[in-house]
């Protein structure tokens, strides 16, 4: 069997509104068109598909799928007046470490969120940019994870994962 060349498949799938998400021995898809994930497996011999989930899997129990992660605050300029009172959108005082920002469609406000490397979350708020998906340009849904300050939030993300799968009850 021939050698796939890993940069051309990256190439193929950008075109067709995909995005590679590095998951640990392998890579997984995201397909926003098709609206489900592959993985592939490395190994020495030419990648496989070893499985296909949709992405926005409902399950009484259990619901997981991938997700952008971005973050927003109340202090150092470029916010808007209620997350800069901690005012959500259900009427919940935002609080860092305990608030998210979601898309009340998919997930329901109230829920736990469980995002790998950023911990636990409520699903407290939501705003235009995290509905519209405006972080993934609408190829992916979004998570928007609360702080006190702008510095924070983005020493935060930077040395965290941006793309994960979560889970939420």
């Amino acid at each position: 069997m021939k050698k796939i060349d890993k940069k051309a498949i990256a190439m193929l799938l950008l075109l067709a509104g995909s995005v590679l998400v590095p998951v640990a021995n392998g890579m997984e898809v995201y397909n926003s068109k098709q609206h489900r994930n592959v993985s592939y497996k490395e190994t020495e011999e030419p990648e496989t598909v070893t499985k296909t989930y949709p992405v926005e899997t409902r399950k009484e129990s259990d619901h997981e799928f991938y997700a952008r992660i971005t973050t927003y605050w109340a202090r150092g300029g470029d916010t808007d007046g209620w997350s800069k009172h901690h005012e959500s959108a259900t009427g919940d005082t935002l609080e860092e470490g305990v608030s998210a920002a979601v898309d009340p469609n998919l997930i329901p406000f109230g829920s736990d969120i469980i995002i790998p490397g950023w911990g636990r979350r409520k699903a407290q708020d939501t705003g235009s940019a995290v509905i519209h998906r405006c972080a993934t340009h609408g190829t992916m849904p979004v998570i928007d994870v609360f702080f006190d300050t702008k510095q924070e939030a983005l020493d935060y993300a930077e040395n965290h994962p941006q793309i994960v799968k979560i889970t939420y009850q």
